[in-house]
């Protein structure tokens, strides 16, 4: 039985970010600190603010590989995302769906990289966080005194998630990587937010170990 292990770390580069930071060309460590604004949950209504609520470009930067076929990146972009809810009911509405989720979509030099299937449209973001919810109460149909909103089920969540983007044989020479969020769903009364986040990118050397 064979498998790949990506054992060598060559070059790693930790980046805290919410905008472009410079990226050292040579090996070794870099650390930027960037930015680290926080989703926080209002301890009132369960609404969310701070962090990024704004889909679209978290970062975006060059990196600098050696000529070897045997190299992969590894990307591994980490964030807090932050969900919100709020279902409500009335005489008129007795069901409420909502679903909202946040989605993460890595590119090197525009290719989508792995697990991802496509630079748009489907398969084009990797759900780090999503929910779905749905409320039914067909009684209050007949509550003649229920005319307005009767029921509400508010819900917020924070919480961190990682996970690894794999982009094999990039080649010598410099390459741009894109991260990019998205809030998946909505339009609904839902909210998504994200941050504090991390981008870690490693060189990796790949071999073959016969098991």
């Amino acid at each position: 039985m064979q498998r790949n292990l990506a054992v060598i770390s060559l070059v790693s580069a930790l980046f805290l970010f919410a905008g472009p930071a410079a990226w050292a060309q040579s090996s070794g460590n870099s650390v930027f600190d960037q930015q680290s604004s926080q989703c926080a949950i209002s301890n009132s209504d369960g609404t969310l603010s701070g962090g990024s609520s704004n889909p679209g470009q978290l970062f975006s930067d060059t990196i600098q590989t050696p000529n070897t076929g045997q190299a992969a990146l590894l990307i591994t972009p980490s964030l807090v995302t932050g969900l919100y809810t709020s279902n409500k009911l009335s005489q008129n509405n007795s069901t409420s769906t909502q679903n909202i989720g946040a989605g993460v979509s890595v590119q090197v030099d525009g290719n989508a990289v792995l697990p991802e299937t496509a630079t748009s449209g489907a398969g084009s973001y990797v759900i780090y966080d999503q929910r779905f919810i749905q409320v039914s109460a067909t009684f209050l149909s007949e509550l003649s005194a229920c005319t307005t909103t009767c029921i509400t089920l508010t819900e917020s969540t924070l919480s961190a998630h990682s996970f690894n983007f794999v982009y094999p044989d990039p080649g010598q020479g410099e390459h741009t990587i894109t991260v990019n969020w998205n809030i998946l769903n909505g339009g609904n009364g839902e909210a998504a937010c994200v941050g504090p986040a991390t981008i870690t990118v490693q060189q990796v050397q790949n071999y073959k170990q016969d098991q």
